[in-house]
């Protein structure tokens, strides 16, 4: 493997991981009163920024809602840690970044509606069940190879006949790998072994 694979695997499995798109934190939204607000009540968001803005109000990217919301910090509490999940985010070619460990909340929505076997044909024969899920590029990619992925496509090979399927085979983007609903981390200890 290329050698900012091989350092950032050194890196990655002395952390607990990242909160993906810059975010702080997680944390779930509580105890809003106005209207608008008790609807966001019970969801997950990213923590944007470590310190509070003119209002004593934090950014925060709540989970299904475009816009960043400003909430209170008596009205967020943070994700206990033994509640996230490590997931492994693997760049497409033209991203040009590092494999990454990131954690997110095991209640996330990722997490919801996965096959028990996952869908990695070959892993889940061997008893290790991974779901690989494309996700959107951190930046525009344009030409339509800085979309492949060959370690996604690597994962989604059919034993038997030794192929991936068609979607899987190019123009496929970043992925994230992960255990079935969450059930347990993927560091890059994992990945590499």
């Amino acid at each position: 493997f290329p050698n900012y694979m091989r350092e950032s695997e050194t890196r990655m499995s002395q952390s607990r991981g990242e909160v993906e798109g810059g975010g702080i934190r997680w944390a779930k939204v509580r105890n809003l009163q106005s209207e608008a607000g008790r609807k966001l009540n019970g969801k997950l968001g990213k923590v944007m920024t470590s310190e509070v803005n003119s209002d004593g109000r934090h950014q925060v990217q709540v989970e299904g809602i475009r816009r960043v919301k400003l909430v209170k910090p008596a009205n967020l509490e943070d994700v206990a840690d033994a509640d996230l999940v490590r997931v492994y985010r693997i760049p497409s070619n033209g991203e040009g970044e590092i494999h990454q460990v990131l954690v997110f909340p095991r209640e996330h929505s990722l997490f919801q509606n996965n096959a028990r076997e996952g869908n990695s044909p070959a892993l889940g024969l061997c008893g290790l069940p991974l779901v690989v899920q494309q996700t959107q590029p951190r930046r525009p990619l344009g030409d339509r190879a800085n979309f492949d992925n060959v370690w996604a496509t690597w994962l989604m090979i059919d034993p038997n006949s030794g192929l991936a399927p068609p979607e899987w085979d190019s123009y496929v983007g970043p992925v994230y790998v992960f255990r079935p609903n969450g059930s347990a981390d993927v560091t890059g200890d994992d990945m590499y072994a």
